[in-house]
């Protein structure tokens, strides 16, 4: 009998239990299993991965109101990976973490016209062993993506920038105005009413089936940005005023925030410069997971 062709010879599918998505699945599973907890939050010991969730109304995040789709996803670790200490599980590191993002909330809540509250959140954490944390955290934003404060949200994980003149306002702080540090410029890419109507898109996909359809869709909506709307100058130009490419978009979101430049603070940028500004921008793109 002649000897069959390799070609034909089947090859069925290999599992893989360190691939990120059975990780992002089995972390998921354990983090949707962990008891909700309210604000204020008694401290703990540990370290490891949390997930806050909405429970407020405020109707643009009404849609994720009780559902296992958080607004932000973070994680603490034990040690000190770039110096190579040891974990030390006895410190609050993620109650710690947990903490600094309540009083973020808290003070946009303390704000005039504030639209958010505390009470509006709830959170659950997942204590873990540090050599799951990293690479837990970017599973768990694969499997929620997109995650509206992780991405198309900037701001809220990170330290709120010094409110010098020439720094751009966060997507988060354009929408949860109150944080006393926040930026002045409008922000660099988005108005206001482009990012609520981002908000609402985001939403629609965290809640589709994990099918084709909804990775169809997060890639859409990772490519569909709008034109940048003002840059600094680069760091070797000797003209340090602002770059603006979109006229019209600007002035109209520094009178919303009632901001006011001199003339000899900018310049308007040609259509070309506006195309490259494109290209550095995507270079910056935010990151769905």
């Amino acid at each position: 009998m002649p000897p069959r062709q390799r070609s034909s010879v089947p090859t069925p599918p290999r599992y893989n239990p360190l691939d990120p998505d059975e990780i992002g699945r089995s972390l998921r599973e354990q983090l949707d299993s962990q008891e909700v907890k309210s604000f204020p939050l008694p401290e703990f010991r540990g370290a490891g991965l949390y997930a806050l969730y909405w429970v407020g109304n405020f109707p643009l995040y009404e849609r994720l109101k009780n559902t296992h789709v958080p607004l932000y996803v973070g994680k603490a670790e034990a040690g000190s990976s770039r110096y190579g200490y040891a974990p030390d599980y006895e410190e609050s590191k993620l109650w710690d973490r947990i903490i600094k993002h309540s009083k973020s909330i808290q003070e946009v809540e303390r704000s005039s016209g504030s639209n958010i509250r505390l009470s509006d959140f709830r959170v659950r954490y997942l204590p873990l062993d540090d050599a799951w944390i990293v690479l837990g955290e970017r599973a768990l934003l694969r499997q929620y993506r997109p995650v509206l404060w992780n991405s198309f949200l900037d701001g809220f994980g990170s330290n709120p920038p010094g409110a010098a003149r020439k720094n751009a306002r966060s997507s988060w702080d354009t929408i949860h105005p109150g944080r006393a540090r926040a930026g002045q410029l409008p922000h660099r890419q988005y108005t206001r009413d482009e990012m609520l109507e981002g908000v609402k898109r985001a939403i629609e996909i965290s809640l589709m089936p994990p099918t084709e359809a909804r990775e169809a869709a997060v890639a859409a909506f990772r490519r569909d940005r709008p034109p940048v709307i003002w840059q600094l100058a680069k760091s070797r130009d000797p003209d340090k005023r602002l770059r603006i490419f979109d006229p019209e978009r600007f002035f109209a979101e520094a009178a919303r925030l009632e901001v006011k430049l001199d003339e000899s603070e900018y310049r308007i940028m040609s259509t070309t410069e506006a195309r490259e500004a494109e290209v550095e921008l995507l270079q910056e793109s935010f990151d769905l997971g």
